[in-house]
């Protein structure tokens, strides 16, 4: 899935969010990997672990302690309804 841009974390700064948090802090996130100071906020991406693998879709804010919040922990699933123009509406 390579429509978002990547989120990537910093080694084991995964646990939280294996754990059942929704928020991925700043400090967490491999800026030299995945640098995300160009985007805007609100951006969608694809959120993962230090070893490639996909936790979900995050909304990014780079200008926040905050730097993303987890909507899915299913990226093909969401990606599918994101996609559908009814899902979309019920966004807006």
């Amino acid at each position: 899935m390579t429509d978002y841009p990547l989120l990537r974390l910093k080694k084991n700064e995964d646990r939280r969010l294996r754990g059942g948090h929704l928020w991925v802090f700043s400090n967490e996130v491999d800026v030299v990997a995945t640098p995300i100071k160009g985007l805007e906020r609100g951006t969608l991406g694809l959120l993962e672990n230090a070893r490639g693998e996909a936790l979900g879709v995050v909304t990014i804010n780079p200008d926040s302690l905050i730097a993303g919040r987890l909507l899915t922990r299913h990226a093909d699933l969401w990606r599918k309804r994101w996609a559908s123009r009814s899902y979309r509406r019920s966004f807006w």
